[in-house]
């Protein structure tokens, strides 16, 4: 698993009695320990590593609390939480409720998506928002948001940066990826600490203002990026079972139903990255 850097207060305990029986039993099935991503984390990385490109409503916030101590439990991630099928991998990240010193819902550290990395996610409990933004074919920049409840899925762009929020947790968010090559003895790679670093992050983060439904955005790349818009749902969504359980999905679905999926995907969506 990842090195960590040493937190600066006590951790806080996993709220895994709060999560229902179906996320329970994904932990226990775990292969390992999770990664566990405290506030520390969005400023400085792991021991050892650069540090990612964090953005912040009031950085001086956030690191005046750090020097006070206060370094909450933000996360705990489960990687290759399910054994890899064909390519694709599946992780299992555990939110946990709360709000940073800057005013921000408790999160992700953020980070680009490799321009041919096919990744959808599944809430299973809680409520999250995702932000995405990227670039399209033409140069021009997008930003996307997403609230998601349990059962709520969400697919990343080609390519795409995304952060995820939590609005009410303990918030359970299951994942799968795959990388798309055209050359098919390349290998699988897995998800690893390059991608905090791939490139800077955009200047949009949320912030609550009293309702946790429906926070504020704030950017600070006004003319880039613009302000969010509802995340697109993709066409080649539609081909799925309704209520599709994304793990159940992933651990049972015949190979020729995901090597269908990537296809169609490969047909409708446009390959990318940052620039």
């Amino acid at each position: 698993m990842d090195s960590l850097a040493p937190p600066c207060s006590a951790p806080a305990a996993s709220a895994a009695g709060d999560l229902p029986a179906s996320v329970t039993s994904l932990l226990s099935a775990a292969p390992g320990p999770p990664s566990r991503r405290f506030l520390s984390h969005l400023l400085r990385g792991d021991a050892g590593a650069s540090r990612p490109h964090t953005v912040f409503a009031d950085r001086s916030q956030v690191e005046t609390a750090l020097e006070a101590g206060d370094n909450p439990l933000l996360y705990e991630a489960y990687r290759d939480i399910a054994p890899a099928r064909n390519g694709w991998r599946a992780d299992l990240v555990v939110y946990q409720p709360g709000t940073l010193p800057d005013g921000q819902p408790h999160r992700s550290i953020g980070h680009w998506n490799p321009p041919t990395q096919l990744e959808v996610f599944q809430t299973l409990s809680g409520t999250t928002l995702m932000l995405v933004a990227g670039h399209r074919g033409d140069g021009s920049r997008y930003a996307h948001q997403v609230t998601t409840r349990a059962g709520d899925v969400a697919v990343v762009p080609f390519g795409a940066w995304h952060l995820t929020y939590v609005l009410d947790g303990p918030a359970a968010v299951f994942n799968i990826y795959t990388d798309i090559h055209l050359d098919p003895d390349e290998a699988h790679p897995h998800q690893d600490g390059a991608k905090y670093r791939r490139a800077a992050a955009p200047g949009l983060v949320v912030v609550r203002d009293g309702d946790t439904d429906r926070p504020t955005s704030v950017t600070a790349s006004q003319g880039e990026y613009g302000p969010p818009t509802p995340l697109p749902v993709p066409a080649w969504l539609g081909t799925w079972p309704l209520a599709t359980h994304l793990p159940e999905l992933h651990a049972h679905a015949p190979m020729t139903f995901l090597a269908a999926l990537v296809r169609t995907a490969l047909a409708t969506e446009t390959l990318g990255g940052p620039a």
